[in-house]
């Protein structure tokens, strides 16, 4: 299966999230994040890649999209963990990613940028700059999310990009990301993509 740059970028920018949030149990009004990066973790999620060509609707199926800690880097004092993320076999994102004080930070050539804090309140919106992006983020609600992993309570976080790139993440307590979707308006074909968590746990 051929992916323009275009699509390669989104797909980075949407994946790279799955590195980014977890939620909690299901509180009324706050989130509680447990995510599991540390050395060896590793995520695999299959899906549905479709491609809309006037009326009919191209649809392929992505078997092997995952992301894995590869290692550790220091720099400047701080220890990163080396993590990439791959599509069927190929490597189209590094990350340097450092965890201190219930926090997730993403290094990003000399500056450092906050990805997300312990808690998160229901209805609370941020943004997160990440992989030439900005997206707005919006934290919906708490509810089942059944893949091939198997069956989580999960956060719905939608995500939106200037109008170019819209989706929804359902994440869950201690695994990260469970489920994505998102579409690529700016294209032409439009582009839409749902992954799935298939597997997790350590290389």
């Amino acid at each position: 299966m051929r992916f323009s740059i275009r699509i390669y970028c989104s797909l980075a920018a949407a994946l790279a999230l799955i590195l980014v949030y977890a939620s909690a149990g299901c509180a009324r009004r706050e989130a509680a994040f447990s995510f599991p990066l540390e050395k060896e973790s590793r995520w695999v999620y299959s899906g549905i890649y479709t491609s809309q060509v006037a009326s009919t609707a191209i649809r392929l199926p992505v078997t092997n999209h995952t992301v894995a800690v590869e290692g550790e880097e220091s720099i400047g004092g701080a220890t990163y963990l080396k993590t990439a993320v791959s599509m069927e076999g190929s490597v189209f994102s590094r990350l340097l990613l450092r965890k201190a004080g219930g926090k997730i930070f993403c290094r990003d050539g000399e500056s450092e940028g906050l990805l997300f804090t312990e808690t998160l309140k229901i209805g609370e919106k941020w943004d997160v700059a990440i992989l030439g992006r900005t997206l707005g983020l919006h934290a919906k609600k708490v509810e089942e999310v059944k893949v091939p992993a198997g069956t989580y309570q999960a956060l719905l976080i939608s995500f939106k990009d200037r109008d170019r790139l819209e989706g929804n993440l359902w994440c869950a307590d201690k695994v990260g990301i469970v489920a994505i979707e998102f579409k690529e308006t700016e294209t032409k074909p439009i582009r839409t993509v749902r992954l799935e968590l298939k597997e997790f746990g350590k290389n």
